[in-house]
């Protein structure tokens, strides 16, 4: 089982290769050749006394983020991103980015079927980017949870694509998206008898607004990492309950009043840009799969720079615990670290804080499911946050 879950997805600089290439498959070089030469010239193409060159197509959006230079294309920083060579891309780094643009390089060109070779986690970054595009990769076997993997992020592509064109975004379990409409302090449900609490108010289309009320809402915009104003689209998410106690008016045995306290749940929410919570996800993805990230976003997200200090954290855990021999092979070294990614992205996804002793607890409980999994061929489970208790308003 080979995966590339003892690689970083965090990126401090431009790592360069030697051998990483993505080249056009030769069965379908040949097949692609034949085709045009077969092909009827064009008047333009008759004109000029030579066939077209679709072996060099490159999309004008990608060729205005580079500096050519003969074959070699340079990153902003003058190093070497990745050279030309017609039917094949050599690349000089593992930079995610980077490996989408030469995967829409080969897009462009027509390339149904790409030949990959290089480091494991290049291979393996290529294999998955290029199979969401619909292409046949050779040269990568990727393992059953990286298979998985790759069928759960294309369904959730899928429903996301068929939000998009019914305009209605996906809402999640204790989700409410909409416009922001109002916010603020008030009196509960606005009457004046009641004590005090604090309310939003969204329109969630074709003009329906509703208005939610509860206490914990003054924290949640206080807290929020995107700072919504008035008039942006928003997702409002609970994110469960907390046991508080409050002042109370109880009668005593003689029945006379006296002051007490009571428990009550609170609602704890969250509120932040739709934008925000889709960049989130994005995030979590590239964390989930390993891929790397440019430290500029990371610079601007202190969730994701937690959970990639975490990720990292991890990785030496499931080496640890194959050195003590908690751990038997490889195989669930890699099926741990993959256990420790999928959760984190999970809290990543819901815009949770991140903490390392959470992990390493953790890791103790991806152990045990790796050895499972390896041993008695058990699905994986994906762990989680115990989620918070709460509720009032």
């Amino acid at each position: 089982m080979t995966n590339p879950a003892s690689t970083s997805p965090l990126n401090d600089t431009p790592q360069e290769t030697q051998g990483n290439t993505i080249a056009q498959t030769e069965k379908f070089k040949q097949t692609a050749l034949l085709e045009d030469k077969e092909r009827p010239l064009t008047t333009a193409e008759t004109a000029d006394k030579k066939p077209t060159a679709n072996h060099t197509a490159m999309p004008e959006s990608i060729s205005s983020r580079y500096l050519r230079l003969e074959d070699k294309y340079y990153l902003p920083d003058k190093t070497v991103a990745f050279e030309d060579h017609g039917n094949k891309l050599k690349l000089k780094t593992e930079n995610h980015s980077v490996i989408r643009d030469a995967l829409a390089i080969a897009e462009t060109r027509g390339w149904e079927s790409i030949t990959v070779s290089g480091s494991q986690n290049f291979k393996h970054q290529v294999w998955r980017e290029a199979s969401m595009k619909g292409m046949e990769v050779v040269g990568y076997k990727p393992t059953d949870l990286e298979q998985a993997e790759l069928n759960h992020a294309m369904l959730l592509r899928e429903e996301r694509q068929h939000a998009k064109e019914t305009n209605r975004p996906q809402q999640q379990e204790g989700e409410i998206r909409g416009v922001l409409v109002n916010h603020g302090a008030a009196h509960y449900q606005h009457d004046p008898e009641q004590g005090k609490s604090y309310f939003v108010t969204l329109d969630v289309g074709d003009g329906k607004e509703v208005t939610h009320w509860g206490s914990d809402f003054k924290r949640a915009f206080a807290d929020s990492q995107s700072t919504p104003q008035i008039g942006d689209a928003v997702v409002l998410s609970n994110k469960g309950k907390q046991a508080i106690e409050i002042a109370a008016t109880v009668l005593n045995e003689r029945g006379n009043p006296v002051e007490d306290k009571k428990t009550v749940q609170k609602n704890l929410w969250q509120i932040e840009k739709a934008n925000h919570q889709e960049t989130l996800e994005e995030h979590a993805e590239a964390l989930r799969t390993g891929q790397e990230i440019e430290r500029k976003v990371i610079a601007q997200m202190p969730q994701l720079a937690a959970a990639l200090a975490v990720s990292k954290l991890g990785e030496k855990i499931a080496q640890q615990a194959k050195e003590t021999g908690a751990l038997k092979s490889q195989d669930e070294v890699d099926t741990m670290v993959y256990l420790i990614r999928e959760g984190l992205a999970a809290a990543l996804e819901k815009g949770k804080h991140i903490k390392t002793l959470e992990i390493q607890k953790q890791g103790q409980r991806a152990a045990v499911d790796a050895n499972s999994i390896i041993n008695d061929h058990k699905p994986p489970e994906i762990i989680k946050e115990p989620q918070n208790q709460e509720q009032a308003r």
